[in-house]
């Protein structure tokens, strides 16, 4: 940072731009380090999807293998896939539900008490950045089958 915070992004919050009734009392949407700069893309809320593309909408998708959730990170690109059959000795059938949709958060971030989500109530659940399309078949995907992440870099 340099003495005149010309380094500082824009929506930086700090009580000297005024913007401190803007966050206080608000969560973040990850843990924070000493000294960090906060902006407005830091909190729970609308802020959540900033950087998304326009129109893009946070949708809770609950995986299959909740300790997946343990290699995910803020930002990270995933690829959602339903698995499922017809019947117990049916076929079995893969598809894919979104790709190269970007994570928003993860239980990891929540904080130890209260939070996005009860602590008992988040297991293996994840909320991804999706378009208005992919945002309808994520939604409630567990109840059709397994869902699953593949981790893209």
């Amino acid at each position: 940072m340099v003495p005149d915070g010309s380094l500082l992004p824009e929506s930086v919050l700090s009580p000297e731009n005024g913007t401190t009734t803007a966050w206080t009392g608000r969560q973040l949407s990850g843990p924070v380090r000493r000294g960090e700069v906060l902006t407005d893309a830091s909190l729970l809320g609308n802020e959540l999807l900033v950087g998304a593309p326009p129109g893009s909408q946070a949708v809770p998708v609950r995986l299959s293998d909740p300790t997946t959730v343990t290699l995910l990170r803020q930002g990270q690109l995933v690829t959602v896939v339903l698995s499922s059959s017809a019947g117990l000795d049916g076929p079995v059938t893969n598809e894919v539900l979104a790709s190269d949709v970007p994570v928003l958060w993860t239980p990891a971030l929540a904080p130890q008490s209260g939070g996005l989500l009860p602590a008992q109530e988040n297991e293996g659940i994840v909320v991804v950045a999706a378009s208005p399309e992919q945002a309808v078949p994520l939604a409630g995907a567990i109840n059709r089958g397994k869902v699953f992440l593949i981790l893209l870099n």
